[in-house]
C-alpha cells in the first residue's frame, strides 16, 4: 500500500503564501529524513495543474502532496476528475497558502513533522466534489456578493496583503450593495435569494460555519439561499458567522439539502468556487460528484468514524 513504500510526489505553488517555499522544502527535507522517496515539481501558469495532472499517470504506491493555498488545491480537484476513477492518485494538501479551506476540513497542518505523522498513520477518506457547471470545487461556491468579491481581488493585493485583500472587497462591495435577485430551482421548488452560497464542506472564509451539516465527506450539498435586502442584512450575515452561529436559524435564509441545482437567468457572472473567481455563464448547474477521490486525513480532524479508512 501507498503508505508502506513510501513514494511522494510534491507539487508546489511557488506563488502562494508567504514563505510557502521554506515549508515546502522543510517538508521535502523531513520526508527523505525518514526514508521515504521524494521528487517536487512547481507549477506554472494557471491552469497548468490541472492540465498536467489530468493526463498523468501514477503508481499505485504514490501519495501525491499539493502544496499550496485553496486555488492550487481547487486546480488539482478538478485536474483529477478529469481522470478516470481507476487512475487517481492518493492526495494529501499540505496548506501554505491564504485561508485553506480543505486542509481545514482534513485536519491537516504545514508543520512538516506532524504531515509526515498523518501519512505514517495513512489514514485516508473519500471525498466528494462538486461542480458549477463544468468547474468542480472542494468546499464552497458561491453566486452574488461572495462572487463580486472575489472578482475585484488581484493577485498582487491578495500576495502583500493576504486574507485582509478579501476583507477590503468585501466592505467595498457591501457598500455598494448592488446585487441580483436569483431563481434557484432545487429539488424541493424554486426559490428566490440575493445570494447564494453553496457548502460542499463546512467551512468557509476560513474557520467560520455557515452550514454545520455540510460534509464534503459524502455526496450531497448545503444550498443556502439569502435573501438579502441590503446592507443591514449583509452586516447581519457577516456577524452570524463571526459569533459562530451559522444562518441556520435567521428567519431569511434558508438552507436546502439538495444533489443539484440551477440559478437560472442568462449571461456571465463571476462565481466564487474555494475562494477564487472563475467566470460562469447561466444558467448555472449545480451538481455533487458520484465518484470521490481519495484523501488523506490529518489528527486535527473529528470525523464521523465511517468516513475513516485505512488505505
Amino acid at each position: 500500500m501507498w503508505y508502506e513504500r513510501k513514494t511522494i510526489r510534491v507539487i508546489y505553488n511557488p506563488a502562494a503564501g508567504s514563505g510557502s517555499i521554506d515549508r515546502v522544502w522543510q517538508l521535502a527535507a523531513e520526508a527523505r529524513r525518514r526514508g521515504w522517496a521524494v521528487t517536487a515539481m512547481a507549477t506554472g501558469c494557471p491552469g497548468h495543474l490541472c492540465h498536467y495532472l489530468s493526463r498523468t499517470e501514477f503508481a499505485g504506491d504514490e501519495l501525491l502532496v499539493i502544496c499550496g493555498g485553496d486555488g492550487t488545491v481547487n486546480e488539482a480537484v478538478n485536474g483529477l476528475m478529469n481522470c478516470r476513477p481507476e487512475t487517481r492518485p492518493v492526495v494529501a494538501v499540505y496548506p501554505v497558502g491564504t485561508v485553506n479551506l480543505l486542509a481545514r476540513e482534513l485536519g491537516l497542518t504545514a508543520g512538516a513533522g506532524e504531515f509526515c505523522d498523518s501519512i505514517s498513520r495513512g489514514r485516508l477518506t473519500e471525498l466528494f466534489p462538486a461542480a458549477v457547471n463544468q468547474r468542480w470545487f472542494a468546499v464552497t461556491a458561491g453566486i452574488g456578493w461572495d462572487g463580486v468579491v472575489v472578482s475585484l481581488v488581484d493577485p498582487g493585493t491578495k500576495a502583500r496583503l493576504g486574507g485582509l485583500a478579501f476583507v477590503r472587497q468585501a466592505v467595498y462591495s457591501w457598500w455598494h450593495n448592488r446585487h441580483r435577485n436569483w431563481l434557484v430551482t432545487t429539488e424541493t421548488g424554486r426559490h428566490r435569494a440575493e445570494w447564494v452560497v453553496i457548502m460542499n464542506g463546512r467551512h468557509y472564509a476560513g474557520r467560520y460555519v455557515p452550514a454545520p451539516a455540510a460534509d464534503c465527506r459524502r455526496p450531497g450539498l448545503e444550498i443556502c439561499l439569502l435573501a438579502g435586502g441590503g446592507r443591514l442584512a449583509y452586516l447581519r450575515y457577516a456577524w452570524e458567522l463571526l459569533v459562530g452561529r451559522g444562518w441556520g436559524q435567521l428567519p431569511d435564509v434558508k438552507i436546502i439539502r439538495a444533489d443539484q441545482a440551477v440559478v437560472e437567468g442568462s449571461g456571465e457572472i463571476p462565481v466564487q468556487v474555494d475562494g477564487d473567481c472563475v467566470t460562469v455563464r447561466l444558467p448555472a448547474k449545480i451538481k455533487a460528484a458520484s465518484t470521490p477521490l481519495r484523501f488523506l486525513q490529518g489528527s486535527g480532524s473529528a470525523p464521523d468514524d465511517r468516513h475513516n479508512r485505512q488505505g
